[in-house]
């Protein structure tokens, strides 16, 4: 999977919309709380597992997904959480986000903020109510990942606040972990808000333990990170 670059239009909207957000909360100090972002939004929380059918099957009635209510497959949701490998999910609504409990707190903190950049986005609201394999295009679907992530990118690392700090000292892979854990976020978080920040050519590989991999499980790289000079 590769980094997509929104055009200068989008960025600056997004950024608009987060730096409200944070000054709304008084431009607080890292990291940063999505509790208080989801309680100035007005956004629930809800947990499910994709592991637990049974827990699954006791929220699914009240999951809009495409638009339409699973009313009557009951094992619909468990399909598409298990099929499309989905970790969190948003509910309009109902101004709700579901988070996956199996995943590690700090991928939770990730897909929490990420279903937090989509709800701030008003065009991505009308997007939910498609049958993304009839109304969507993939390109169209990889575009409106692209701008949650960065939503999500410019809310955990409090916009420019994470790159300016990273900068100021030596430029190193040790930088980026100290520094990412600070804000409460992941390494590879960290390492993709580093890469897409700098001014010169660059890249990063994130890939999968050597174990995982020698085992036939899947490509050997799972991120390639470019900056928009590389």
């Amino acid at each position: 999977m590769q980094n997509l670059f929104l055009s200068e239009r989008t960025t600056q909207d997004i950024d608009r919309r987060v730096a409200k957000i944070l000054a709304d909360m008084g431009n607080p100090q890292p990291p940063l709380r999505l509790e208080e972002v989801r309680h100035l939004l007005k956004l629930d929380l809800g947990w499910y597992s994709s592991a637990d059918d049974g827990i699954l099957r006791e929220t699914w009635h009240r999951i809009t997904m495409s638009g339409k209510q699973l009313l009557d497959r009951p094992g619909l949701l468990l399909d598409a959480v298990r099929k499309f490998d989905l970790k969190a999910l948003w509910q309009p609504d109902r101004n709700r986000i579901l988070l996956d409990a199996e995943l590690p707190l700090l991928k939770q903190r990730w897909g929490e903020a990420h279903e937090i950049g989509h709800s701030i986005l008003d065009w991505h609201e009308p997007m939910t109510h498609g049958d993304q394999k009839q109304t969507l295009s993939y390109t169209c679907h990889q575009h409106l990942e692209a701008e949650a992530n960065f939503a999500a990118g410019r809310l955990v690392f409090l916009r420019d606040r994470f790159a300016d700090e990273l900068f100021s000292g030596p430029l190193n892979l040790e930088a980026v972990r100290t520094l990412s854990k600070s804000y409460g976020n992941t390494i590879t978080s960290g390492l993709w808000r580093t890469i897409e920040s700098l001014n010169t050519p660059a890249f990063a590989m994130i890939s999968q333990h050597p174990r995982t991999y020698s085992q036939g499980e899947g490509s050997p790289v799972r991120y390639c990170i470019r900056s928009r000079r590389f």
